[in-house]
């Protein structure tokens, strides 16, 4: 077992093991699909623990070639280190063999079985279940890796396909597409029915900026949903007087001649956290980010006006008006638009 936990970590790199479940193999073709190509690694789990993956981790391939061998392009040390191993590998009916040359005892050839659960035209799943050295693995230390088909979603986009046109051609890459660059921003928001989404800045604007006009009630600025981030920002910039504050910073910006940015509403900042810094996508720090949402019930807590405005946590994803999002307060502030 040792050795497979080493041919694991250093010839697969962290690849994506996911606990065995049986709700995905009735659906999958483990015979008939070509295994032929290359796979993309996004998610891992080792002996029933989920690991968390970097966005390094995420780049690691296996490359299965028509000649039995299979090509691992792999993290060999943080940060970013990447290295390639070429070895042989036999796909027999749901059985899937590797054999490495030189890293088994005596320096002879070390085998992996494993036991492929799902095999379609976007999932690759297997278990190993044994090797030539410690024979069968008890089930509790059965590892699954997990893999989906690389499609090159980047390229596609570099080359003119928009997020909907990708979408429709597979629905399975909706998760995919989020966290790649489009238009000069990260993508993080698709909606699925009319094709338009959001991009965000690819850094923060600032550290250290107030939301603006304390004690002034920002008519119309109040909305969270999905969609209202723009017209909350026009809304503030039209009415406060404010040297510079958060909305403006956005409003202002201008990236690869686009200048259509805005503050996000409550919940599409949510959906940044959700979509990007869960993933560790987007360079975004654990600070306090502010949204254009002004806080909606501000008369329940004070007697001096509308002092605050929604935030969020990027360290836990909390979002919070009082006593964080005092309007006077420093936050950061990262823009998003429309495309």
């Amino acid at each position: 077992m040792k050795k497979m936990k080493l041919f694991c970590g250093i010839l697969i790199g962290l690849m994506i093991f996911s606990s065995c479940s049986s709700d995905d193999d009735s659906n999958s073709d483990n015979t008939s699909t070509s295994i032929i190509g290359k796979w993309k690694l996004t998610d891992e789990n080792i002996g029933g623990q989920s690991q968390s993956l970097s966005d390094c981790e995420k780049e690691q391939t296996m490359e299965f070639y028509s000649d039995g061998t299979v090509e691992n392009y792999y993290v060999d040390n943080d940060p970013c280190d990447f290295s390639t191993i070429t070895f042989d590998y036999t796909k027999n009916s749901n059985q899937l063999i590797f054999s490495i040359d030189g890293e088994g005892i005596n320096g002879g050839t070390y085998v992996l079985t494993s036991t492929i659960e799902v095999l379609n035209d976007t999932t690759l799943r297997y278990k190993f279940i044994s090797d030539n050295e410690d024979g069968t693995y008890p089930v509790a230390e059965q590892n699954t890796q997990t893999y989906i088909r690389d499609h090159n979603i980047q390229e596609r986009l570099d080359n003119g396909e928009t997020p909907y046109e990708i979408y429709l051609s597979n629905n399975d890459l909706l998760n995919l597409i989020y966290g790649l660059n489009y238009q000069g921003g990260i993508i993080f928001h698709l909606d699925i029915n009319d094709g338009t989404g959001m991009i965000s800045s690819p850094n923060d604007l600032s550290t250290n900026a107030v939301w603006g006009c304390e004690g002034i009630n920002i008519s119309g600025a109040e909305f969270s949903s999905i969609g209202s981030g723009l017209t909350n920002t026009q809304e503030i910039v039209a009415n406060c007087n404010d040297d510079i504050f958060a909305a403006k910073i956005c409003a202002s910006y201008s990236l690869n001649g686009n200048d259509e940015w805005y503050l996000p509403s409550k919940e599409e900042l949510n959906l940044m956290y959700q979509n990007l810094k869960t993933n560790n996508i987007g360079n975004f720090s654990d600070a306090w980010y502010w949204t254009s949402t002004e806080f909606e019930d501000q008369d329940t807590f004070d007697t001096n006006g509308y002092e605050a405005a929604w935030i969020q946590s990027f360290n836990d994803g909390s979002q919070a008006t009082y006593d964080v999002g005092i309007k006077h307060f420093e936050n950061s502030v990262r823009a998003i638009r429309n495309y």
